[in-house]
């Protein structure tokens, strides 16, 4: 059939690992659902399950893993008897307790003219969705070749060392010396499907990631600043200071210590403002993760090295200050 002669002479084509067709793409959406009952029908329970019509090297092409079982492959025609592989979560959600594999199940589309429904040969990986927060949607895989559906995409794996997205002009070639009057379109490489789903939160990471670096900015200017008029304020007591024998290294230490300690008495009051928020969210939003203790050593380090540098200055201009103009002065 076509599907085979496709991917046939993709798997052959100069560049491809591997070559396959499907009714739908991991992040890419436009599953069929359907429903799926075990042979024979235990109770009036039907179990809702994504479909997937599969040919060629799929799972290779992919890299979806196995779990049990076999893939589905060239092997499985028409003329033989129909088999189904499922995700790892079809099969612990609805086979719990003991290994789907022979089982029999119906699917609602597929095998209308099989009553005695298709034979569960494999288990795979679960693969995700549009929606990566939400957990993978169970799925149903039937082979193409033993199934009446014509919208298929075409999956090529590039070999080691080649771009993907060079193998486009191959892929349109081969399909139009097996089918003609078909086009290729909507070409993309699972990277570029991916950076799509994520382009929004990789926005928002980049705004966050800004508003921080300027707080940190904020804040350090401010510790400068306070520093910098404390500093001012008692250059004579420097001074005196150090006509009574202290040395400058003493002073510097002095101030950089104060202004260690005010923004590890500010860091401590943020950090226990920000715990409550993160378990008020954690407690509300589900799949929120908790506290994160290397971020909170991340936190620290930064306000304890945004503090360092920040009064540097004013800890050296303190060390500078001349303890005759003091004496003078007294």
């Amino acid at each position: 059939g076509f599907l085979t002669r496709l991917t046939s002479a993709l798997s052959d084509a100069p560049g491809v690992e591997h070559a396959a067709t499907a009714a739908c793409l991991p992040l890419s959406g436009g599953c069929d659902s359907v429903n799926l009952e075990a042979v024979p029908r235990s109770d009036d329970a039907e179990w809702s399950v994504e479909l997937n019509m599969v040919s060629g090297d799929y799972f290779g092409a992919l890299g979806v893993p196995l779990r049990e079982g076999r893939y589905l492959d060239a092997r499985d025609r028409s003329e033989a008897p129909a088999v189904a592989v499922l995700s790892a979560s079809a099969a612990s959600r609805y086979f719990p307790g003991g290994s789907a594999l022979g089982r029999k199940v119906k699917v609602s589309i597929g095998f209308p003219e099989d009553p005695a429904g298709a034979t569960v040969i494999g288990v795979v990986g679960d693969v995700a969705g549009t929606d990566l927060d939400a957990d993978a949607a169970p799925m149903v895989y039937l082979s193409a070749l033993q199934t009446a559906y014509n919208d298929n995409m075409v999956i090529v794996q590039a070999r080691p060392g080649i771009d993907a997205q060079s193998l486009a002009p191959t892929v349109a070639a081969t399909l139009r010396q097996v089918q003609p009057e078909l086009a290729l379109w909507d070409t993309a490489t699972m990277e570029q499907r991916l950076a799509g789903l994520t382009a929004q939160r990789r926005l928002v990471a980049a705004l966050t990631a800004a508003l921080a670096g300027l707080s940190l900015l904020l804040a350090g200017t401010g510790i400068y600043a306070v520093f910098d008029l404390l500093v001012r304020r008692r250059q004579r007591e420097f001074g005196v200071r150090l006509a009574l024998g202290a040395s400058r290294a003493t002073l510097r230490r002095t101030v950089l210590t104060d202004a260690l300690i005010t923004a590890g008495i500010a860091t401590a009051a943020g950090l226990a403002l920000g715990l409550i928020a993160m378990s008020v969210l954690a407690s509300r939003l589900p799949g929120t993760e908790g506290t994160s203790q290397p971020v909170l050593a991340l936190v620290i380090a930064l306000m304890a090295a945004t503090a360092l540098l920040a009064s540097w200055w004013p800890a050296h201009r303190a060390a500078q200050a001349d303890p005759m103009n003091a004496l003078r002065h007294e």
